[in-house]
This record gives structure tokens, C-alpha cells and sequence, in this order.
């Protein structure tokens, strides 16, 4: 039998999204029985690269971190709920100096073009 490895949509952001992708498809409960559900999207990685199961959603920038020659992308799944990485300062953080730095440097043109090159898009 075929295993996807697959997020639990209840409880992980990319299990939800490939569900909701899925759902949107018509393949959902079609391949529901063949999902072999993960805590993470990088067990689902895992998963993939060790053969434990035959494919797996993940997104794209944890595919390109896989070891080299263990998995193939085969198609991007396109969603319909934007997938979004908030990053913010912690009002209770001890260290928010430090913390608005980083965030300077992420939102920045330097922090911009690094994400950019590793498959992240800005929305704003």
C-alpha cells in the first residue's frame, strides 16, 4: 500500500493546509486511509527521506533542506489560504533590544534577500 506522510491537521499548520488543499482537490478522503500522520512537517521530511513512506507535503523550503538526493520535489500544491510566518517582539521578552534587531534584519533588505533565496515571499 502507498504512504503519504502528511502533518495532523489538527494539530500542525502544514497538515491543515494539505488538508484543506486536498479537500479543495477532491482527494481527500480518497487518500485519507493511506496517511501516515506526523507532529511536524520535518517528520513528514524525515519520513520521506528514510523510504518510510512513498511521498509526503511538506513545504517547499524544508524540501530544499533535505540531504542531497533523497527526495524529489514533484509538484507544489497551490492553497488558498496564504501561508504566513508572523514574527513579532514578545512584550514580556528580557531581551527586546536584541529581539528588535533581529526583526530589523529579518524585515530588511539584507534579511529580505537571504529568505527570498531560500523560497520565502513577502506579502506586504
Amino acid at each position: 500500500m502507498t504512504e503519504i506522510g502528511v502533518g495532523n491537521p489538527d494539530t500542525v499548520p502544514v497538515g491543515n493546509y494539505t488538508r484543506t488543499a486536498l479537500t479543495e482537490a477532491g482527494l481527500w478522503s480518497q487518500l485519507e486511509n493511506k496517511m501516515v500522520f506526523a507532529e511536524d512537517v520535518k517528520q513528514v521530511l524525515t519520513y520521506v527521506e528514510r523510504g518510510e513512506v512513498h511521498a509526503g507535503f511538506v513545504y517547499t523550503i524544508d524540501a530544499k533542506t533535505a540531504e542531497p538526493g533523497t527526495i524529489k520535489i514533484v509538484r507544489n500544491v497551490p492553497v488558498s489560504i496564504p501561508v504566513k510566518c508572523p514574527i513579532a517582539v514578545i512584550s514580556s521578552s528580557e531581551h527586546k533590544e536584541e529581539a528588535q534587531k533581529f526583526l530589523d534584519f529579518v524585515t530588511g533588505k539584507e534579511g529580505q534577500d537571504i529568505l527570498k533565496k531560500y523560497g520565502f515571499v513577502s506579502q506586504s
